[in-house]
């Protein structure tokens, strides 16, 4: 009795074509006479055919909103692209980027900065190529620089020392007593010793006897490792 109620429901509710002959079905719990079995086959034969049909437009309108939502995605992307060509930074002279690039560099948090492809300057080179420019041409952000234990390539700092131009230099060597290390002393800091404004070293043998060619060197920090036994 469920059943029918609930075919009765659903009739009600959703406008299906019931035929005439099948209606007094719905309000029985009688078997169909044959003409009515006949009638219901026909029926259900219909509503699979449409079933079918109307399984197919689900699955081009699913297909279609993949597609759409595909296209919206794109869309978005080029607004995003037409955001960033139209953007104010754009518009900005050099000189302004300059100082923006500058403004960049906390000192108070690091004041020197390592031959890093994921720090500031080398960071800002890889934003484009104008970028690059600006800072290749902004000498402050090439004059403090930190040498530590991390493997940095000899022509990486040939070509970055340069961009400094005629600034004063800072430099942070962790020296180590590596031998390595004391040729790159050799080769990069001093040259540059009659420049050097700040010097921040952990070895003081090397520096030792290259005081006196810093002529305008106005700090200088040792720092001295106390070996135990």
């Amino acid at each position: 009795m469920g059943d029918i109620i609930d075919l009765l429901n659903i009739n009600r509710n959703s406008g299906l074509s019931i035929p005439a002959i099948v209606a007094p079905l719905l309000t029985s719990n009688d078997a169909p006479s044959c003409e009515q079995s006949i009638s219901i086959k026909s029926m259900k034969s219909s509503d699979e055919l449409d079933l079918v049909t109307i399984e197919s437009e689900i699955r081009k309108l699913e297909d279609r909103l993949v597609n759409m939502k595909a296209q919206y995605a794109e869309k978005q992307k080029h607004i995003s692209l037409c955001s960033a060509l139209s953007s104010p930074i754009r518009l900005f002279p050099p000189e302004i980027l300059s100082a923006i690039f500058i403004y960049c560099i906390d000192l108070r948090e690091k004041p020197y900065r390592g031959p890093r492809r994921k720090d500031v300057p080398l960071l800002l080179c890889q934003v484009s190529s104008s970028w690059r420019r600006v800072a290749l041409n902004t000498p402050e952000l090439w004059c403090r620089v930190s040498f530590d234990l991390i493997p940095v390539s000899q022509k990486l700092l040939y070509w970055w020392m340069p961009r400094a131009r005629n600034l004063p230099l800072s430099f942070q060597f962790k020296y180590y007593n590596k031998p390595d290390r004391a040729a790159l002393y050799d080769s990069l800091v001093l040259p540059y010793a009659s420049r050097i404004r700040h010097l921040d070293l952990d070895s003081w043998d090397k520096v030792i006897f290259s005081l006196q060619e810093m002529k305008s060197l106005h700090s200088l920090v040792l720092r001295m490792s106390v070996r135990q036994g």
